[in-house]
């Protein structure tokens, strides 16, 4: 046994792979997959909008969208590059059939949902929902780290420094949260991102008050 083999190590098994092309309709297995920063390319690129809300559909409420789950949406082809994806079939709980670009698209998933709705490509609009989110997100954490400042007073300690990142973290999760059943769009900060943020805050103070 090589010195290189026995540094490598598995940690999982890749057992099926799955693309959901609109948020939360059922969606195509694959066998490959061009992968980004965000995941699977084509993977919840479209979405429905709740015209009487403004908001996305989401079957995370149940009792409005729950009947989501009855659909199933895929791409003819494969997703090859960002920004030009494939057309879109979406199938009906009754098993017929209509492409994302048809006129009567929008009509046509209203009447089954029984709910005012339309189908949108939401690369463009998921991403200012984003930004915008993030730049809340961002402004949230500056403000939980200022609500802190008096432990700040005693950060010399890797331990009270620990217990701030915790406490900001915690709020910063929740108002995440919040934004996301809001919007129904997720913020592209992740959890590290955010730890990244808290600590480079506190360091800011920490400098101001050094100053």
């Amino acid at each position: 046994m090589t010195a290189s083999s026995m540094n490598k190590t598995v940690v999982g098994r890749v057992v099926s792979m799955w693309r959901y092309p609109v948020k939360s309709m059922l969606g195509e297995e694959l066998n490959s997959s061009h992968v980004t920063e965000r995941g699977l390319l084509g993977d919840r690129a479209y979405a429905l909008i709740d015209q009487g809300t403004g908001k996305v559909a989401s079957a995370k409420n149940p009792r409005k969208w729950g009947m989501l789950f009855d659909f199933r949406a895929a791409f003819i082809d494969s997703p090859q590059i960002i920004g030009n994806i494939p057309r879109l079939r979406i199938i009906f709980p009754d098993g017929t059939q209509i492409f994302a670009d048809q006129d009567d698209v929008h009509s046509a998933l209203s009447r089954v949902l029984g709910l005012s709705c339309y189908l949108i490509y939401n690369g463009l609009y998921f991403s200012a929902i984003s930004v915008s989110q993030d730049m809340t997100l961002r402004q949230s954490i500056r403000k939980s780290v200022m609500e802190q400042s008096k432990l700040l007073d005693s950060i010399g300690t890797a331990e009270m420094q620990r217990k701030v990142q915790k406490q900001v973290l915690t709020v910063a999760k929740k108002t995440s949260a919040a934004m996301e059943e809001k919007s129904g769009a997720e913020a592209s900060m992740n959890e590290g991102e955010m730890k990244d943020y808290v600590e480079l805050v506190i360091n800011e103070l920490r400098s101001n008050r050094v100053t």
